[in-house]
């Protein structure tokens, strides 16, 4: 006989899951829209329900028991198992149906994927997206690890363990500079003038920022930019207008840039770096989200780095043209 349970004993559950995965009633609370207080009721009715404590500490820092880490891991199989059954009925008619959610880096966001999404809804038209743009690592691995999204979209040069990486595409990096100027850079440049072009930077907490750092200490350099810029399109419009110059990963250089600065590669000095998508490792992925990501898997090429090609004098260095005052 099938045992009797409270009805409320799914959502007793995702009180205690967020619980866990937070640390934090408060935390919790806020992630599932619901009042704290709500949050206390569910933790204390599943305690009582099992005979178990299932934290220690305060509500403001909860730590998981023996017993509790044992459910944490029984309740990522049953809110899998519930999402497949919700899922298989939905496809007894052979129509994919549901939300994708996706935590992007703004590039991505903006250069790579708005052509993928709109042929995939096309295809699919009962899927939504619902998409958040971001900029910092932490955030989108956190959105992704708590379940609140299905999928990250971002460089993926280093990815904790307990996340799935599928590599979409490579991006070399370049060096934007206004066309003409005192900081025109058409060849790639010597590292002495490398170490004193005013550079645009991007903010600490993207991924570049310390890609750069590492590479020009690498390189027995010190990265020091002179301007701050959060957004790739406005320091393109900045370089372009002789603000000053800045690295880029190449896939956001659009065809109709190339004619209003220079782009020059600078793979000789720096490694290329990868983009993908990033998933938690489940035993079920919806089937709505696992064709989503198999559609971007077959079409993963960069639309502009598609037919792109290095001129030779790119990587021809610099030595005649002197930084000037």
């Amino acid at each position: 006989m099938i045992p009797e349970f409270n009805g409320d004993f799914i959502q007793w559950l995702r009180g205690f899951y967020y619980t866990a995965l937070t640390g934090s009633m408060t935390a919790a609370a806020e992630q599932m829209k619901r009042n704290q207080s709500a949050i206390t009721h569910q933790i204390k009715s599943l305690e009582e329900e099992l005979g178990v404590k299932l934290f220690t500490g305060t509500k403001s820092k909860r730590t998981l028991t023996k017993s509790g880490r044992h459910l944490l891991a029984k309740a990522e199989q049953i809110f899998g198992l519930v999402s497949e059954v919700v899922d298989s009925v939905g496809m007894v008619e052979e129509m994919l149906a549901g939300e994708i959610t996706i935590s992007a880096f703004f590039t991505m966001m903006e250069y790579y994927l708005p052509d993928k999404m709109a042929e995939f809804s096309r295809r699919n038209p009962d899927v939504s997206i619902r998409m958040s743009g971001s900029s910092d690592l932490d955030s989108v691995f956190e959105k992704i690890y708590s379940r609140e999204y299905d999928c990250g979209m971002l460089n993926i040069g280093s990815i904790p363990s307990e996340f799935l990486v599928d590599e979409l595409f490579v991006s070399d990096v370049v060096l934007v500079s206004p066309l003409e100027g005192p900081w025109a850079v058409k060849h790639l440049p010597t590292l002495e003038r490398l170490s004193l072009l005013p550079f645009i930077s991007h903010p600490d907490n993207s991924s570049l920022e310390p890609y750069l750092r590492h590479h020009f200490s690498r390189l027995g350099l010190t990265f020091k930019p002179k301007h701050m810029v959060s957004h790739c399109g406005a320091i393109k419009e900045y370089v372009a207008r002789g603000f000053g110059v800045a690295f880029l990963d190449r896939f956001i250089c659009q065809p109709g840039d190339y004619g209003r600065m220079n782009v020059v590669s600078m793979e000789s000095f720096f490694p290329n770096r990868s983009f993908g998508i990033v998933r938690r490792r489940e035993t079920y992925v919806p089937a709505h989200v696992e064709a989503f990501v198999t559609y971007l898997l077959a079409n993963a090429s960069c639309p502009s780095l598609v037919g792109i090609s290095i001129p030779p004098d790119e990587r021809a260095r610099d030595e005649a043209n002197p930084v000037l005052p």
